[in-house]
């Protein structure tokens, strides 16, 4: 949702995107340098953590998801994943 969000935005325009010699899609360096400023600012945002009513920074919840899923591998709990409304 960030990166379509981006794209809706035209934060993130066509001429950003460029496709290289093995005919992958890239962005420009300008377009990857607004891409990743913007996913910094998303990442320092907080949001309400649904299973203990508390703010969480948006980082964290990659932190804390993981955790959980290494005790699902580990010790075959069962997994809860995390729904942001």
């Amino acid at each position: 949702m960030f990166t379509l969000a981006l794209v809706n935005r035209r934060t993130i325009k066509e001429s950003d995107f460029y496709i290289d010699k093995e005919g992958g899609v890239r962005l420009t360096s300008k377009a990857l340098k607004v891409y990743f400023d913007h996913y910094e600012k998303r990442m320092q945002k907080s949001l309400l953590n649904p299973a203990n009513s508390r703010e969480v920074p948006f980082r964290a919840v990659f932190r804390l998801q993981a955790e959980k899923f290494e005790k699902v591998l580990l010790e075959n709990e069962k997994y809860e994943p995390f729904l942001a409304r």
